[in-house]
């Protein structure tokens, strides 16, 4: 067993049930804290034994190999870490309290065109139940701007056609409702009258979007068919579940949208988080501007 182990697994409940940190937070929390052990000195075989020196020597070394953004997970999870054990007075002084989060070039996420997004909603998707279920997925994707465990955590009682609505459950457990396009329903609705009752096994439960085997499409099989999708639309740039969601926010912005209704619909808590999207839009005016300007 390694040092650290069932304070980790604590660590980790502590953050689901006290904190209601998402599932692919408590991995990436997991992971960085689980490979961050070994680079500790092998003397240490106790969390109380650890000094702040003592994790900026690792961290130092660890920079030689890793990139800015993967140390700051690894600043994140120890801090989560430490301050876990300080709430559960099992240490008096927490060690990660001088340790700064480095901070990060401002990266714009890449989006698709309007002409790109037309181009993969309008590729022949088969006429069978998954390719009824991909058309709608896809649809759903765009129209609503979830993320990719928000759409496989769709449920059948959280659409509502008639209302042209879809209450969602994000992070932090928060709920929001985000109204659905025409046609993200014209496709969830022949997804629901052709399609699911096919996929549907007694055990599918209510899970929107279901496997041929009737259970709930997981996310390596959403990511594996947006993928699959953009290379039949013959899209040559990397296109991920993701990218239709900064697609959506910032073509609702090129449109005219105000900030915090996207916001809203985003489900993010910090009008700062949807601000990225205006950089975004003034970096394609000025690009515009440049190359249609006589003097630009």
């Amino acid at each position: 067993m390694l040092p650290w182990d069932s304070e980790i697994r604590n660590c980790l409940a502590y953050l689901a049930v006290e904190k209601s940190h998402a599932p692919s937070t408590l991995i990436l929390n997991e992971q960085c804290l689980r490979s961050f052990v070994p680079h500790l000195s092998p003397l240490i075989q106790k969390w109380s034994e650890i000094q702040t020196e003592d994790l900026e020597r690792s961290l130092k070394e660890l920079s030689k190999k890793r990139n800015s953004a993967t140390i700051k997970k690894y600043v994140v999870a120890l801090k989560h870490f430490f301050r876990y054990l300080k709430q559960a007075e099992l240490i008096s002084v927490d060690p990660t309290e001088p340790l700064e989060i480095p901070k990060l070039g401002r990266h714009l996420p890449e989006t698709l065109t309007e002409i790109e997004v037309d181009r993969l909603l309008s590729i022949p998707f088969s006429p069978t139940p998954e390719g009824a279920r991909d058309h709608a997925f896809l649809e759903l994707l765009y129209s609503s701007g979830l993320r990719v465990h928000e759409m496989i955590g769709v449920s059948l009682e959280s659409v509502d056609l008639t209302e042209k609505m879809i209450r969602v459950t994000g992070k932090g457990k928060k709920e929001r409702l985000v109204p659905l396009g025409r046609r993200a329903i014209e496709a969830l609705h022949h997804y629901l009258e052709s399609a699911r009752p096919k996929l549907a096994k007694p055990q599918s439960g209510s899970a929107l979007f279901l496997t041929p085997l009737g259970t709930p499409l997981t996310r390596q099989q959403a990511w594996k068919m947006v993928q699959q999708s953009a290379k039949t639309a013959g899209i040559t740039k990397p296109v991920y579940p993701h990218l239709l969601r900064h697609s959506f926010a910032t073509h609702l912005l090129s449109h005219g949208a105000d900030l915090r209704v996207i916001q809203e619909m985003l489900g993010h808590a910090s009008l700062a988080t949807t601000q990225i999207y205006t950089h975004i839009e003034s970096q394609r005016l000025r690009s515009v501007h440049q190359k249609f300007h006589p003097r630009g």
